[in-house]
């Protein structure tokens, strides 16, 4: 989907579809109009069942993991750990009754397990994609939590560079690009090197949700600004603000 592009702001939004309408409707309310071109698309396993025997918790750490456990667990009074408010805020609207939020990155949200669950009382589920970034299972399991991952959904790359993305950049009408994961920048500069784009890049902003989707970019860019906090709204506020 395009929106059509304002003189002021030409904004990138590389996300899923489903996540990229939202923010195209938040930067519309500020009067910024965008072009959608998604990079990933998000396939739900809606056959999934997470076997909820021995399980004292649930771990989200993206929205589409917090999408795919109304279909997969039958149980709505099992706690749910998720990495962020907006993951906690799908997971209550679908009926869960003891959702805890980290507010913030991976690292919080291992410190929140570390705090809240005890290793010995059972095992705690990664509710999860076929891509996972960070390595909080890593982290958990060498200080003595069981943890299983259980897929709720593929992440499929695009091949190419979507071609609506190709002819904005190669016209020097994009001004900004924002990036909410690691994977996405990581493609994104994978893709420009093979389009052979990456000068068209040497002008435009790159908005992140944070410091680990910073990093994983591997063009050149007139600024990569990082959000205060890991969460849409804050690198939304700092964008438009900017």
């Amino acid at each position: 989907m395009d929106v059509t592009l304002s003189a002021q702001n030409r904004v990138l939004i590389t996300r899923p579809i489903h996540d990229a309408y939202e923010t195209a409707a938040l930067l519309k309310n500020h009067e910024i109009d965008s072009l959608i071109t998604p990079l990933l698309t998000i396939n739900h396993n809606f056959r999934a069942e997470i076997d909820l025997s021995g399980v004292q918790a649930i771990l989200v750490t993206s929205l589409n993991g917090s999408r795919a456990l109304a279909s997969a667990v039958s149980s709505r009074e099992i706690p749910i750990f998720a990495v962020g408010d907006a993951s906690a805020k799908i997971a209550k609207k679908d009926g869960f009754s003891v959702v805890s939020s980290a507010n913030g990155s991976i690292k919080d949200l291992t410190e929140l397990i570390r705090q809240e669950l005890l290793p010995d009382k059972g095992t705690i589920v990664h509710a999860c994609g076929s891509n996972v970034a960070g390595n909080l299972v890593g982290d958990l399991i060498h200080e003595g939590y069981k943890i299983i991952s259980s897929t709720l959904y593929e992440v499929k790359e695009v091949s190419t560079l979507p071609d609506a993305a190709y002819s904005a950049l190669l016209n020097d009408s994009i001004t900004d690009i924002l990036f909410y994961s690691p994977l996405s920048a990581s493609l994104f500069s994978k893709l420009i090197k093979e389009s052979k784009l990456e000068q068209n890049c040497h002008n435009i902003s790159a908005y992140c949700l944070s410091s680990n989707v910073a990093s994983a970019l591997s063009i050149k860019f007139a600024n990569v600004i990082v959000a205060p906090m890991p969460n849409q709204a804050s690198l939304i506020s700092l964008f438009v603000n900017s």
